[in-house]
């Protein structure tokens, strides 16, 4: 489950990501659905959710519009695998971190349309396992994300064209093949 932020519950803060604990999503049947993950847009106007596919099995995200009196389904795509999904402090993109495929996925929108999830291709080795993402949203590395994997923490860069760059992953240190503690457990950001 995507991990950069639980909430103790109540209102989320435009701009912020935040891992609900109960909430519900529409769905395009009407009926509700848990949410695993949510990243808002920093406008507050939109969010990207994570939340299990109840009809076919394994995740999928839905696109959400959250003006008005009732939040209204604006799209949705069956996901296996998602674990996290981070917003770009620019307002014109998701990074969506999958680990079953291990992989990473954009998904553009203009504010008013979502664009369909688009693999993002990554420049070093394939992703290990990725399992959280957090975005650097002010100051001189806006756009970071920095996304953490088995072995490593590997940076994206997100730019204000809603264009997603690999720039590399840090392997954390390790002693040989065999060894456990260079499995990464945990992520924090500092803003």
């Amino acid at each position: 489950m995507g991990s950069s932020g639980a909430s103790s519950g109540g209102a989320a803060t435009p701009g912020c990501h935040q891992t609900p604990q109960a909430d519900d999503a529409p769905t395009r049947s009407g009926q509700q659905t848990l949410v695993q993950d949510i990243a808002w847009s920093p406008d507050g106007a939109h969010a990207l959710l994570t939340a299990p596919n109840e009809n076919a099995g394994g995740m999928r995200m839905l696109a959400v519009d959250i003006e008005g009196d009732a939040p209204a389904l604006a799209d949705e795509w069956p996901l296996p695998g998602v674990e996290t999904v981070a917003a770009s402090p620019y307002g014109n993109a998701y990074v969506v971190v999958t680990a079953d495929p291990d992989g990473v996925f954009q998904v553009q929108s203009t504010g008013e349309s979502f664009q369909a999830p688009v693999a993002v291709t990554l420049s070093g080795p394939m992703a290990q396992l990725p399992f959280a993402a957090s975005v650097v949203g002010r100051g001189a590395l806006r756009g970071r994300v920095l996304m953490a994997e088995l072995t490593g923490i590997r940076q994206l860069q997100l730019a204000a064209d809603g264009s997603v760059t690999d720039l590399g992953k840090f392997a954390v240190p390790s002693s040989g093949p065999d060894d456990l503690g260079a499995i990464l457990g945990a992520m924090g950001v500092t803003p």
